[in-house]
């Protein structure tokens, strides 16, 4: 039924600045995703990175039908997902956009997503099979994607205290 090989999955871009830097790692890494496979473990671990991600939509049984090859040559269970891209700066997420809508996924223990783009009709043979459509119901909303920005409000809040302290201490001292 999927009869596509799942290796297909571009996980990230180096920063541009990293892009530039020529070192062997971001050239093994680029390699590999012009390459279609999967990227290398490290690029989870990258600080300043775009990842191609898939946010589950449906949790498919673990099924023989529903398996395929992953990225390391072995067998993956298969979920239906929704591709998306992420920026990340410092591990958080700041941003996420659509990255080609509903896919077959998988994921491996060190983070490496194998993605595969599906068909209507594969579609149809997975709502045969599990009794519903799984793309029904589901809108991607990329604020659940978004969480970094929450790391940012209490360092706005720490220098809007320093400021006042600042000023405070200077009105004491008679310097403006």
């Amino acid at each position: 039924m999927m009869g596509r090989l799942l290796a297909v999955a571009a996980l990230a871009m180096a920063a541009p600045g990293a892009q530039a830097s020529g070192s062997a790692a971001v050239t093994a890494f680029k390699t590999g995703v012009d390459a279609g496979t999967a990227a290398p473990a490290y690029a989870h671990y990258l600080p300043i990175a775009v990842l191609q991600k898939a946010a589950l939509v449906e949790d498919l049984p673990d099924d023989a039908r529903f398996e395929a090859y992953g990225a390391d040559g072995e067998p993956a269970p298969l979920d239906v997902g929704y591709a998306y891209r992420e920026f990340r700066l410092l591990w958080m997420p700041f941003a996420a956009w659509d990255a080609g809508g509903f896919v077959f996924f998988s994921r491996t223990g060190t983070g490496q997503y194998s993605i595969a783009p599906a068909t209507e009709i594969e579609f149809i043979r997975v709502a045969r099979i599990i009794g519903h459509d799984p793309r029904e119901g589901y809108s991607f909303n990329p604020l659940f994607h978004m969480w970094g920005w929450l790391s940012l409000i209490p360092l706005a809040f720490a220098w809007r205290r320093y400021r006042r302290w600042d000023d405070s201490r200077r009105e004491a001292m008679g310097t403006m």
